[in-house]
């Protein structure tokens, strides 16, 4: 592990380069994913979906990315993405299309009083797939959003989340609990509301919505990706606070590294990393046509080079899914700036994002 990031962060001058890769045509990419979803029907309805649904943590930065080129799409692909970019709420609450949960849901309120967490109570509705139990909410779920946001606006003073006025219910940030497993997902973070933030004024306040009892994701317990996901999610809103505009693998490479930082025992962001590549003229950096993926550097002797970013050096700092996941195992790269300048520094360069309409995030790091 550590050879691999001394050997990563030597290659820093390859990875700068930005841009090498065509524009996406995004209408057929969220044609094709949102196809796979099938959520024209209420979740509720297809909670009979398989389990085998391969897990995905990607559906926050399709959601985005679909706001961001809204008139870009096809009439069959907005069709296809609506659903999905309504909140999944109850019957009560007239300022949404009600779409998930077809049952009165119940509401707690965190114990640090910033986040409403609506789910379906499974006491009341025992066969309801996207019920919830009372005390894994007001245990489990309720203590992670708490401690998330004592580490993200506490520790690291992000500023706080912008408020979505009374959407929900109150100015409290809404988190959502449904059956996500059956379409492969853990958790997912919306910005749907514009805000009139005098200091950020390309932010939008979002809502999280996360798996309802994160069972059958493969982990020992079910806090584990419960607490990853949080962290990680949460963070998307702290970014959309500042600005929902920005580089897309910059947004998953932070969101990733905020995982390690807020639950620093679990790591489970060192899937993504892969096997380092061998420094074969002892330089300490990536040298491209010197330094290739051999042989010899399938480590895990799987006979092919895997997704992580350390197999990838010659991959840019900005690449998204070429390879894919590669933007996940990028996470080291804050925490390389971390570690070098300080946490702060990711701060820093998010704050700075926020005061220019459009994409700035590498013109905020050279700043």
């Amino acid at each position: 592990m550590h050879r691999g990031l001394v050997v990563v962060f030597g290659m820093v001058s390859l990875v700068w380069q930005v841009g090498a890769y065509a524009a996406t045509d995004w209408n057929t990419k969220l044609l094709a994913e949102f196809q796979g979803l099938v959520p024209t029907s209420p979740i509720a309805a297809l909670s009979t979906t398989p389990s085998a649904t391969p897990l995905r943590r990607d559906l926050t930065i399709l959601l985005a990315q679909a706001r961001r080129h809204w008139d870009e799409l096809s009439s069959d692909t907005q069709t296809l993405v609506t659903p999905w970019l309504q909140r999944p709420v109850g019957a009560a609450d007239p300022q949404e299309a009600q779409w998930s949960f077809k049952n009165p849901e119940a509401v707690f309120d965190t114990p640090g009083g910033r986040f409403k967490i609506h789910y379906i109570d499974k006491a009341v509705y025992t066969t309801d797939a996207n019920a919830a139990d009372k005390s894994w909410v007001e245990g489990g779920v309720a203590t992670a959003l708490d401690d998330v946001a004592n580490a993200e606006h506490g520790t690291l003073a992000y500023a706080v989340v912008p408020s979505d006025g009374i959407k929900g219910g109150d100015a409290k940030f809404d988190v959502y609990l449904t059956n996500l497993r059956p379409y492969g997902f853990f958790g997912y973070v919306s910005g749907d509301t514009a805000t009139s933030d005098s200091t950020r004024p390309f932010g939008v306040a979002s809502y999280m919505v996360l798996d309802n009892d994160f069972l059958g994701y493969g982990y020992t317990s079910a806090l584990l990706p419960l607490e990853v996901t949080a962290a990680h999610e949460y963070f998307h809103a702290v970014q959309n606070g500042y600005s929902n505009q920005e580089d897309l693998a910059f947004m998953e490479q932070t969101a990733t590294w905020m995982e390690d930082i807020v639950f620093p025992t679990i790591h489970d962001n060192y899937n993504y990393i892969g096997e380092p590549y061998e420094d074969t003229n002892g330089n300490g950096q990536y040298n491209k046509g010197v330094d290739g993926f051999t042989p010899s550097d399938d480590h895990n002797h799987n006979g092919q080079r895997d997704e992580g970013s350390l197999e990838w050096p010659e991959a840019p700092l900005d690449a998204f899914d070429t390879p894919p996941l590669v933007q996940y195992g990028r996470f080291l790269w804050p925490r390389y700036l971390g570690e070098k300048f300080g946490n702060s520094i990711v701060k820093t360069i998010w704050e700075k994002c926020g005061q220019i309409a459009g994409d700035n995030t590498f013109a905020a790091m050279e700043g």
